[in-house]
C-alpha cells in the first residue's frame, strides 16, 4: 500500500485488517481479463489534462461490444472510440498524440509509466453487477480526428494491473444501441468561481444513482517512504437514487457533493489517492431510455476531501466515511452516448434492477427534512432510558421509556414518531464486518447504523421529571434491533415484578429528533358536532392510532366517533384489541 492507503486505513482502524489485502492485484490483464473487456459495451476511465487534473470519462463506440481488442503483444489493447469534441477524453488523446509525434514515451528512464499517459478504468456489466478495475498506460495513439466535426479514436494501452471488484451497489440495467447512431453533442461546460451549476444538471445530480469516481496519487517523497510510482484510479460508487448530496459553499463559492462511503472491502484505494492528493474527477451517466435517444453524461473534476468517522458523521448521520467534491471545472455532455435502457414497457420508468446493498438515502445533517425537533451537533445529547416493559406475548410489547429533556414533550404533537440512534443495542450480526451478506435478505445490514423510527403510543411527563413516552414494538426474527431490545424488556419487567432494581446494561439509545405530521384535526369539538374519525390498520400497524386514542380520552373538550376496522393475525386479535383498550384508559 502507498502512504495515502496506508493514512485511509488507519484512519477507519482497517489496516490491520486488510494486510495483504494488495495480493488481490494481477500483474498486466490474465486471459479473463481481455475477455471481460471485450464483452464490455462501455468502460469508465481516468486521464488527467494538462493541468494534471483527474477526469473520469466513459468510453464506447457505437453502443456495441467489442470496441476493446487485446493485441498480439502481451497484456496490450486497442480502443476504438468516439469522443466529441469538449469531451475530456478527447483533450487528453490529442495532446499525447502530439508527444508521441514528438518522439516522446509513456516510460521513464527507470521503466516507470509517466502518470501523463497512464489510464485507470473500471469496466462494469450493467446487466449482471460484473465488475473488475484496470491500471493501464497508454502507448500509442493511432488515429484521431481530422477537425471537430470527426469523433473517431484508436489508441493502444498496455495493462499494469488488473483487479476484481465486488458487485454491491450496482444497480442492474440492460443498455441496447440507439436507433440513432449519429451523436450530434450538446455540451455544456464552467470553470468560474461563484457560478453554480445550472438547475437541470443539479436535478441529475440530486437523482442519480451511480458514480464514476476518477483519483490520483501522484507518488511521495522518497526521502520518507519507498519510492512509488505515481498511479491513477477510477472505481464505481452506486446507492439509491439520490444518495448524492449536495450543497453550496459560501467559502469556497463552488457547489460540493457528498458522496458517502457504504461497507466495502476496506481497501481503501480511492479514498487514499485523495488522501494523498485531495483532487477528484466524476462522471455521472443519465441513462435514456428513449431507442430514439442517445444519452448524457455529466463530467466534472473537483477539488476534494476525505472525511473519517466523527467527521464524516458531523456531516452526515449513519456514515463512516464520506468524501467531499468541490466542483472546479464541469461539461454536460447531452446525448454523447450512443446507447439506451431497454424498458419492458415504454410507457414505464426505466427498468433498474435495485441493489439489495443499498442503505436508505442519507441526509446531510444541515437538510432539517421535515423534523419537528431535530437534534445536530451542537446541540446537547438526549437519552431515552428504557423504565420498563409489558410484553402482550413473545413477540408483541410496549416498551416505556424516560427522557430528561421536557423541551422534547414541548414539541411532541400526537401521531408523531420519535427517531432514535439504536446502535448499543445492534446485534453483533450486525456490528461485526462481513464483506458480502451470508443469507438473501440480509444485504441491508452491511450498512444498518442502527437508526429507527417508532410512532408514540403514549407520552406524558415523568413522575421523576423529564418526560416519558411509550412504543409497541413487534420483535422481527433476526431483526437488527428489536431482539436486544426483547431481552433488555424481559430483564426489567422481571426485576420490577419481584421488587428489585433494574438491571444496569441497558443500550444506551440517543434521541435523533421527533417527525411526523399524522395529526388529529385541530377543530373545536361538541357532543353534537364530534369528530367522526375512520382509521384503517392491519397488524403492528395499529401503532399510528394509539397517541390519537390516549390524547382523545385525556381531553374531555374532545368529542369524537370513532371506526377502526383492523386486519390482524387470528392469534393476535385478542392482543391487538387489549393494546387499544390499554391506549383509551
Amino acid at each position: 500500500w502507498h502512504p495515502g492507503e496506508i493514512a485511509a486505513q488507519q484512519a477507519r482502524g482497517f489496516e490491520d485488517a486488510v494486510w495483504g489485502g494488495w495480493e488481490g492485484y494481477h500483474d498486466g490483464a490474465p486471459d479473463w481479463m481481455m475477455v471481460f473487456l471485450n464483452q464490455l459495451t462501455f468502460l469508465s476511465v481516468t486521464t488527467l489534462d494538462q493541468q494534471g487534473r483527474p477526469w473520469s470519462s466513459i468510453l464506447h463506440n457505437d453502443g456495441n461490444t467489442g470496441f476493446i481488442k487485446s493485441t498480439d503483444t502481451e497484456h496490450h489493447f486497442t480502443l476504438s472510440i468516439r469522443a466529441a469534441t469538449g469531451l475530456p477524453i478527447r483533450d487528453c488523446l490529442l495532446d499525447l498524440h502530439k508527444r508521441f509525434k514528438e518522439g516522446e514515451t509513456a516510460f521513464d528512464q527507470d521503466g516507470v509509466p509517466k502518470i501523463a499517459f497512464q489510464m485507470a478504468g473500471v469496466g462494469i456489466m450493467l446487466h449482471n453487477r460484473r465488475r473488475n478495475k484496470l491500471e493501464s498506460v497508454i502507448v500509442a495513439v493511432h488515429t484521431v480526428p481530422k477537425d471537430e466535426s470527426e469523433d473517431q479514436f484508436v489508441f493502444e494501452a498496455q495493462a499494469i494491473s488488473t483487479f476484481g471488484n465486488c458487485p454491491k451497489y450496482i444497480n442492474t440495467r440492460f443498455l441496447q444501441p440507439s436507433s440513432q447512431t449519429k451523436v450530434s453533442p450538446i455540451v455544456q461546460s464552467s470553470s468560474q468561481s461563484g457560478q453554480d451549476l445550472p438547475k437541470e444538471v443539479l436535478d441529475l445530480i440530486a437523482n442519480a444513482d451511480s458514480l464514476y469516481l476518477a483519483s490520483r496519487y501522484s507518488g511521495n517523497d522518497p526521502t520518507s517512504f519507498t519510492p512509488d510510482p505515481p498511479r491513477l484510479g477510477n472505481n464505481h460508487r452506486g446507492g439509491s437514487s439520490g444518495y448524492l448530496r449536495t450543497y453550496w459553499d459560501a467559502d469556497r463559492q463552488r457547489r460540493c457533493i457528498i458522496l458517502p462511503d457504504w461497507s466495502g472491502n476496506r481497501l481503501m484505494m480511492s479514498f487514499g489517492n485523495i488522501t494523498k492528493d485531495p483532487v477528484a474527477g466524476i462522471a455521472i451517466p443519465i441513462w435514456t431510455q428513449n431507442q430514439e435517444e442517445t444519452s448524457s453524461v455529466i463530467y466534472a473534476t473537483c477539488s476534494a476531501q476525505v472525511l473519517a468517522d466523527e467527521e464524516a458523521q458531523d456531516l452526515m448521520r449513519g456514515v463512516r466515511g464520506a468524501v467531499k467534491m468541490w466542483i472546479e471545472d464541469w461539461t454536460y455532455a447531452k446525448g454523447t452516448i450512443p446507447m439506451y435502457v431497454r424498458s419492458e414497457e415504454k410507457a414505464q420508468a426505466p427498468s433498474i434492477g435495485w441493489s439489495p446493498y443499498n442503505p436508505p438515502v442519507r441526509l446531510l445533517k444541515s437538510e432539517k427534512a421535515n423534523t419537528a425537533y431535530p437534534l445536530d451537533a451542537q446541540s446537547k445529547q438526549v437519552r431515552a432510558d428504557m423504565v420498563n416493559a409489558h410484553f402482550w406475548s413473545e413477540s408483541v410489547a410496549t416498551f416505556t421509556f424516560s427522557v430528561d429533556d421536557n423541551q422534547i414533550s414541548s414539541k411532541f404533537r400526537p401521531g408523531q414518531h420519535i427517531v432514535i440512534d439504536c446502535y448499543d443495542a445492534m446485534d453483533t450480526r450486525l456490528t461485526m464486518y462481513t464483506h458480502m451478506a451470508q443469507f438473501r435478505g440480509g444485504e441491508k445490514d452491511l450498512n444498518d447504523d442502527g437508526t429507527r423510527s417508532w410512532t408514540i403510543a403514549y407520552a406524558a411527563p415523568s413522575p421523576k421529571g423529564g418526560w416519558q413516552f411509550e412504543i409497541v414494538l413487534r420483535r422481527k426474527d433476526r431483526g437488527g434491533v428489536t431482539p436486544t431490545l426483547f431481552r433488555v424488556g424481559k430483564y426489567i419487567s422481571e426485576a420490577l415484578e419481584e421488587g428489585m432494581d433494574p438491571p444496569p446494561f441497558k443500550p444506551k439509545m440517543n434521541v435523533l429528533g421527533l417527525d411526523g405530521s399524522s395529526f388529529l384535526p385541530s377543530r373545536k369539538t361538541t357532543p353534537k358536532n364530534p369528530l367522526h374519525l375512520v382509521y384503517l390498520l392491519s397488524g403492528i400497524g395499529i401503532t399510528p392510532v394509539l397517541s390519537h386514542l390516549s390524547s382523545l380520552a385525556k381531553d374531555s373538550n374532545k368529542h369524537a366517533n370513532i371506526l377502526i376496522l383492523l386486519a390482524t393475525r387470528k392469534n393476535e386479535a385478542g392482543i391487538m384489541q387489549g393494546i387499544l383498550r390499554d391506549a383509551i384508559s
